[in-house]
């Protein structure tokens, strides 16, 4: 019987064994015991970004909670209740607010009215203008995907500061605490 098959070339039906001395083809890898083998799932996850190998670390351009636009929108909420309900009036009528201050502190009559009208009308707008670039800057980084609660917070605070020098100037320049302030 003959063999109608072509004679080999390069090692093509030698065993592993024959190729190996013969120098011939490489050996096929053989398959890697159970205890080398790589998770598939590892090749298909995406490497972690540096610094982002800590429990918990934010992964670079996450979005914030789904929470964060809500509380946004209740803070700027409560703010402009705020503005309306109680600073424009006291803002409006600054002198009969700062007259009311004085009997309730017992220090006397408040004549400085031409000063505390004038600087009733500077805080209303101070705060107005505080209140609409924190609205402002609030919907810009809410619109980003930005966190976003803090600033209608430092709005109020910064609110809360201007209107306190404001008001501090013009009570502390009235006849009746000067005099008080003098007796101590």
């Amino acid at each position: 019987m003959s063999d109608l098959r072509p004679r080999p070339q390069y090692g093509e039906y030698a065993s592993s064994e024959e190729r190996l001395a013969a120098g011939g083809l490489p050996l096929e890898a053989s398959p890697p015991s159970p205890d080398t083998r790589i998770d598939p799932a590892l090749l298909v996850a995406p490497a972690a970004p540096l610094g982002a190998d800590q429990p918990g670390a934010k992964q670079p351009g996450a979005k914030p909670a789904s929470y964060d636009p809500a509380i946004t929108a209740g803070l700027l909420g409560f703010g402009l209740v705020f503005l309306v309900t109680s600073v424009v009036p006291a803002s409006l009528d600054f002198a009969a607010s700062a007259q009311q201050a004085f009997t309730q502190l017992d220090i006397g009559t408040f004549t400085n009215v031409a000063a505390a009208s004038s600087m009733g009308i500077a805080i209303l707008v101070a705060n107005s203008v505080i209140y609409i670039a924190a609205a402002v800057a609030s919907y810009r980084r809410v619109r980003a995907g930005k966190r976003a609660f803090y600033i209608p917070i430092a709005g109020a605070v910064l609110a809360a500061l201007v209107s306190g020098v404001l008001a501090s100037i013009v009570l502390t320049g009235d006849p009746a605490m000067i005099e008080l302030l003098n007796k101590r």
